[in-house]
Order: C-alpha cells, then sequence, then structure tokens
C-alpha cells in the first residue's frame, strides 16, 4: 500500500477513535455535568402526598436522575412501613432542565385485628407480640417481618426447627387490616447422638455436654451455630469439615471431623540483664512454663509458671481449668499464685471461679483470698508509723464478663477479645509482733477494699502479610489504706516490655501494648512493638506518679517442634533514661506438643 493511503487509514481510524471516546465521555459524565446545570425539581400532585413524600426524603435538588431515585425508594419504604401501602412515585425525564415527580400517598391502613388464639403464649411472648400493637395502629410489613423472625428464632432453638408462621384470612374493610396468625410448630426434634471423627482423643460425652447436644436434650440451631467457635477455643482440636446434621424420627444427628492441634507446651527462657547490684557483670534470670491441654480426654487444663528473674525473687502460678463441671453447664477455674519480693515480703494468692459461657462471651462468679506478711521486720523497728510494707489479708468477692472472639486461642491473627470484673472484699491488717505496738492505735484494722479492672485485645490484618495488634488493659484498687505489697505489679515481657519483671507498683494503671507484625509463613513474623503506661499510687504519704514506655522489635519462628522467641527491648521512665545499656533481651522455646 502507498505510504499515503496508509497514512490517510491510520488518520481515519485515529479520528473514529476520537469521536467514539467523545461520545462515551459525554453518557458517562452527563448527570455530573445535569447536576451543575441550573435545574428545576417540580412536585407533582396532591399537597399533602407531597408533603408526606418531602418529610421522608432528602431535599432533592438536582437532575440526577439516579440520586433522586435512590432518595424516593428509601422514602417510599418508610411510608409503607407507616402504613401507606400504596405510596408510589414516577419521574418525568423528558426535560434535562426539570425533573418532575409525580407522587401518589394514598390512605393509611391500620390494623383492625390480628387472631392469634391459636398460638401458644410462650411463642409470642417471646416474639415480642403485644396485642394493643394491632389494634387500630398503622400498618408495619417491617414490625410484622420482625415478629415472625423472633418466633422462628424461638422455636428453632426450643426444639421444633421446622416451624413456619405465616398470615391468614387477610381481609380489608375501609382501610382496617384483619388476618389470623397461623403458627405450625412441626415435630419436635430431640438430639440422638454425637459421632466424631478423626484422631482427636476426647471422650463424646464429654464433648457433647461442652457443645449443648447430649441426648434427648432439645434441638437448638443456637447450639449449632456454636460448634465451631467453641470447637476453636478448646485450643487442642479444630474442625476438619463443616458439621454435618441429619435428621430421622425425631431426632437430630450431629457429625463432626475433627482434626488435633498441637496445644500442650513447655516454655524455657533465659534473660541476660545488666547487674544493677553488681556494676559490669550480668545477671542471668530464668522462667518455666508448663501448659497441658485436654488432661484425661476431656478438656481439662493445668498451667504451672515459675519465675526468678531478680536476686532472691520468686514467683509461683498455677493454675486449673475444668470446663463442664459434672457434666454440667458451668467452668470451673482454680488457682494459687506464690510471689516472694527478695527479703522483704511474700504475697499469696487463691482463687475459685465458677462461669457460665453459652457461646463467646461467658459470666464468672469468683472468690479470692490474698494474704501478705513481712519476712523481715528489723528494718522498721525504729519506726513511728506503720510501714508502707505491711501484713494483711483480703477476702474478695466478684463478678467477670468475658469475651472471646479471637480466630484461634494461642496463635489469633484476627478478631477481638474483651473482659470487665469488680470485686468487693474484706480487708483485715494484722499486727505484727515484732513491730512497735503503738504503730496500730487509732488505725481501723478492719476495711472494705474493691478493685476494677477491664481489658481490650484486638487484631486487625491490614494485608496478606501485615498485621496490627493492639491491647489495652486498665485497673484500680480502691481503698484508704494500701499498702506497696497490696499494689499491682507491672513490668516484664507480658506487661511493659522494656523493664525487669514485675518491677512497677500501682493502684492504678493504663497500660497500652501496640505491634505492627510481619508474616512471612504461618506462625511467623518480625514484629516492632510500643508500649505505653500510666502508674500511680499513694502509700503511706509516698506518692508515685509515671509514664513508663517500652518499644524495641522482636521475632517469632516456629520450628519443627515449637517455637522460638526472641524480643529486645529499650525502656524509658523517671528514673530510667532510653538507654542501650539498660536494654533487655529475651530469648525462649516453647516446645509443643
Amino acid at each position: 500500500m502507498p505510504a499515503k493511503c496508509l497514512s490517510l487509514t491510520i488518520r481515519s481510524k485515529l479520528g473514529h477513535s476520537l469521536r467514539t471516546l467523545f461520545l462515551c465521555w459525554i453518557i458517562l459524565a452527563s448527570p455530573y455535568l445535569l447536576a451543575g446545570q441550573d435545574c428545576q425539581v417540580q412536585w407533582q400532585g396532591i399537597a399533602g402526598d407531597i408533603t408526606q413524600f418531602k418529610s421522608v426524603t432528602r431535599e432533592i435538588i438536582t437532575c440526577d436522575s439516579i440520586q433522586a431515585l435512590r432518595r424516593l425508594s428509601a422514602g417510599v419504604q418508610q411510608l409503607h412501613q407507616k402504613g401507606y401501602l400504596l405510596a408510589s412515585y414516577q419521574l418525568d425525564l423528558s426535560r434535562n432542565d426539570t425533573l418532575v415527580i409525580n407522587v401518589y400517598l394514598g390512605e393509611q391502613f391500620t390494623w383492625a385485628k390480628l387472631n392469634t388464639t391459636d398460638i401458644p403464649g410462650q411463642v409470642l411472648n417471646r416474639g415480642g407480640f403485644r396485642q394493643k400493637d394491632y389494634l387500630h395502629y398503622p400498618f408495619n410489613n417491617k414490625e410484622i417481618r420482625r415478629l415472625f423472625k423472633k418466633m422462628v428464632i424461638h422455636s428453632e432453638n426450643n426444639g421444633f426447627p421446622f416451624a413456619s408462621i405465616y398470615l391468614d384470612s387477610v381481609s380489608i374493610n375501609d382501610k382496617a387490616i384483619s388476618a389470623k396468625l397461623v403458627y405450625h410448630e412441626g415435630p419436635k426434634i430431640t438430639y440422638d447422638s454425637l459421632q466424631v471423627k478423626g484422631p482427636v482423643k476426647i471422650k463424646r460425652s464429654w464433648l457433647a455436654t461442652y457443645l449443648g447436644v447430649t441426648v434427648g436434650k432439645p434441638f437448638s440451631q443456637r447450639d449449632i451455630s456454636a460448634i465451631r467457635s467453641k470447637i476453636n477455643s478448646l485450643g487442642f482440636a479444630q474442625l476438619d469439615a463443616e458439621p454435618k446434621l441429619t435428621f430421622q424420627n425425631k431426632e437430630a444427628t450431629l457429625r463432626l471431623e475433627l482434626a488435633p492441634k498441637r496445644a500442650s507446651r513447655i516454655d524455657g527462657i533465659i534473660g541476660f540483664l545488666p547487674n544493677e547490684e553488681e556494676e559490669g557483670r550480668l545477671l542471668i534470670t530464668g522462667q518455666f512454663d508448663l501448659s497441658l491441654r485436654n488432661l484425661f480426654n476431656s478438656g481439662k487444663g493445668l498451667d504451672i509458671r515459675w519465675q526468678s528473674l531478680r536476686p532472691r525473687s520468686q514467683l509461683l502460678d498455677i493454675q486449673y481449668d475444668h470446663p463442664r463441671l459434672f457434666h454440667s453447664t458451668l467452668d470451673f477455674h482454680g488457682s494459687f499464685n506464690l510471689l516472694r519480693e527478695d527479703t522483704t515480703f511474700i504475697t499469696r494468692q487463691a482463687e475459685i471461679n465458677f462461669s457460665y459461657r453459652p457461646s463467646e462471651h461467658s459470666l464468672s462468679l469468683f472468690s479470692q483470698f490474698r494474704s501478705s506478711n513481712l519476712l523481715s521486720a528489723s528494718a522498721f523497728e525504729d519506726a513511728t508509723e506503720l510501714p508502707e510494707i505491711s501484713d494483711f489479708s483480703v477476702d474478695y468477692y466478684g463478678i467477670r464478663y468475658d469475651y472471646r472472639g479471637l480466630n484461634d486461642p494461642i496463635l489469633p491473627t484476627s478478631g477481638t477479645s474483651a473482659f470487665i470484673d469488680a470485686a468487693v472484699g474484706s480487708k483485715r491488717i494484722q499486727r505484727n509482733a515484732d513491730l512497735p505496738a503503738e504503730l496500730y492505735q487509732g488505725l481501723d484494722l478492719n476495711s472494705v477494699q474493691y478493685t476494677l479492672s477491664a481489658g481490650l485485645k484486638s487484631y486487625r490484618r491490614v494485608n496478606r502479610y501485615f498485621i496490627l495488634y493492639h491491647q489495652l488493659r486498665a485497673a484500680k484498687i480502691i481503698n484508704d489504706r494500701l499498702f506497696l505489697n497490696d499494689l499491682y505489679r507491672v513490668g516484664g515481657l507480658l506487661s511493659l516490655r522494656g523493664f525487669n519483671e514485675n518491677f512497677f507498683f500501682a493502684s492504678d494503671y493504663v497500660l497500652s501494648n501496640f505491634e505492627v507484625q510481619f508474616h512471612f509463613q504461618p506462625g511467623a513474623y518480625f514484629f516492632a512493638f510500643y508500649d505505653q503506661s500510666y502508674l500511680y499510687y499513694d502509700v503511706s504519704q509516698n506518692q508515685f506518679e509515671d509514664y513508663p514506655l517500652g518499644i524495641g522489635v522482636g521475632l517469632n519462628l516456629p520450628v519443627a517442634s515449637g517455637l522460638v522467641s526472641l524480643a529486645y527491648g529499650l525502656g524509658r521512665s523517671q528514673d530510667q533514661p532510653l538507654s542501650l545499656s539498660l536494654s533487655k533481651f529475651h530469648f525462649g522455646y516453647v516446645a509443643k506438643f
């Protein structure tokens, strides 16, 4: 082809393409162009009808037909819910500079009567039915749907999963609607058996009680919907497939396929810290954790934690969990804690806790006993007032609410958990025979002490690799006469990194832990953290207030039989500068089995 002809062909195709693009732009942009033009919105219809329509639609001031349709449709739905069942509208789009809206409201329909004589009263009450709402009140189809939904949900959670409900004998007389509510409960279904497949060693009778699907119990859809979250909460098992449910002879059979998860662990940590008592030398600290899960194949758990993180100081913590105590719906938790603080004092604490957990939510009642005693009173022989460390005991009784919405109880990557608890206790200050008797004169030895605490933990996935983790905790002790050995302990790997374990005392504290985690394979991630806190106490005319913080980086790395943890942190407080010479380095290895 000659060059001249080739040039004309290219120009022709280029011009056609430009015209096509211009026409497409005009079509797509026309609503926005019209929106910017001078426009008149003209309402047509009876004045009262127009007023009602304007009251349920936001002001329409443009010729954008899509926006007008959206607002008018939402308005008509509201009018239908007010009993104007014939309300409608039409748009006239024949002129670009005028948007004509024709509206029709129609009559308002009201209830004359809703007959419910054949429906059990309990079902009506659970559905929120009130007879007066259906006598001369506007007909509201949204309320009817809500009533139907509540009645069906109540039925399927009380043994009748095939219940149905509908309106019958509907009649309209002079804008007044009469109808009969017809309810068929269907056959009553009870649980027949629980079948478990997979290599997980677990007693079926205990698992059936834990899941709420024991033989002979009425079927509940709520129990079935909660199975996944309850199995995940166990920690040592996971669903390998969706639960399968079959019905026969008015009985339901549940089949679960479970796969094991390594949840029991042994955790050993060695720490290398600057020795503050002997300059230039390192202090080697240690910690040992033992966590056993699914003891006796019945979901029980035992945790033992021992620490020796400072010279002549030790911590022992033992916790025991017994879910579904005696095949009931109650869970039991017991714990014992012993803290020896150098040669100053020793504190013992024991707790028993009974909780009810139908799903992710739980409510607990607990009783706690706490006592603390001086190990040596020689330093206070010449004291003129009761020292800030003294002998006492407290009996607490409290209540706790807990929510667990994490996707995994051991290594979560998404979800939220929270708790709040409150306790009231009877505090008794005990006389120490090695202290002068006059120190206790005029002192109220018996008083009431309160504790409040709350916490929130959240994991948010940003993308495939990054996860944001944030934990917020706060607590407070209320009493007119507090001692140092009364107070909370803050600091260390599990609370405020960059400081020694249990470094701070506080009667009031707020603690924020924030991490940016980079996950490069399942369970393995680098992280950078920032811990910020507020600490306060006022003990024996000795007041303390500070805002210590910790920053650092770390690594969690799974290996064949466990997890290796590394953390490096710097801490700053009013008594400690942010210095590399005071940094904290921790190495840990968790062996799972």
